[in-house]
């Protein structure tokens, strides 16, 4: 059966849409602590992590859907 199925792919872009919100909401929004630029800074680096990781499996699931 190997390979990722349409929900997982779907999974992994929900999770990069929800970090990348997160990051404009520390960036911009949550301006009481000090360190929101690191925090905005790590959730749009963990964003990059997941939309890697979204594309690698919608690759892989067209792949899939061609054979």
């Amino acid at each position: 059966m190997g390979g990722p199925s349409l929900q997982n792919t779907v999974f992994a872009l929900m999770v990069t849409l929800g970090c990348l919100g997160m990051a404009v909401f520390f960036t911009f929004f949550y301006s009481e602590d000090a360190n929101h630029y690191i925090y905005g800074g790590v959730m749009g680096l963990t964003a990059v992590g997941w939309l890697v990781i979204a594309s690698r499996r919608w690759s892989s699931y067209r792949q899939r859907a061609r054979a």
